[in-house]
């Protein structure tokens, strides 16, 4: 460790990293969602929880292969985050908090480790078509069809289209590319809140 307290890796990932011949691409892809709670209701050990796996897990990671990989050509580090870190949404406190955390650290990162030979760049997707997404909204196909298509781009977003950007990241063709936060959210981001269309009952005319 150069600095004394760097975490030392687990003995299999060592091995792992040996017979690769080093570690080149790193990316940080765990979370924690949990339940929706306001800050008032919010027992502080969810909080806690929720900022140990989005923000000490991430950050514990890339502090033990960092020093490994330090002038290695092309080595870059990706954060996985969410554009919930870029506004305020209400009941996702400890969520949010957790990933305007790492667009923040992904800045930092860059600047201190980009003079040592590493990209330090995010991956932000807005929300994803998952096997939690169908369990969300379950028995609920109007809600659900609600937030397929607000974004600009409409239909939900699926993963693989998350893969495409991250492999972008990681290769030579962006070599240049460090401390930047990629969006992935069909526009979602990019819409004035007052843009939104209100709900079609409201535009009926009021009864007389």
């Amino acid at each position: 460790p150069r600095d004394g307290i760097t975490p030392a890796l687990p003995k299999t990932l060592v091995i792992s990293i040996d017979a690769m011949g080093g570690v080149d691409i790193a990316i940080s892809n765990a979370a924690h969602t949990g339940s929706r709670a306001t800050l008032l209701e919010m027992e502080p050990e969810f909080w806690n929880e929720t900022q140990h796996v989005n923000v000490v897990g991430t950050l514990t990671l890339f502090r033990a292969l960092a020093p490994q990989m330090m002038g290695r050509p092309g080595a870059n580090l990706i954060i996985v985050s969410s554009i919930r870190g870029l506004g305020g949404v209400a009941g996702a406190a400890a969520y949010g908090a957790s990933k305007a955390a790492p667009n923040h650290l992904t800045k930092t990162l860059a600047c201190e480790w980009g003079p040592l030979g590493i990209r330090v760049n995010g991956l932000l997707p807005g929300p994803v078509e998952t096997d939690r997404v169908h369990a969300h909204f379950a028995g609920n196909k109007a809600l659900y069809d609600y937030y397929a298509d607000i974004a600009p781009t409409p239909g939900w977003t699926q993963a693989d289209a998350c893969a495409g950007p991250a492999v972008f990241l990681a290769s030579d063709a962006a070599a240049r590319v460090n401390g930047h936060l990629l969006v992935v959210d069909g526009g979602l981001s990019a819409r004035n809140q007052d843009a939104f269309a209100p709900p079609a009952h409201l535009l009926q005319p009021a009864a007389e």
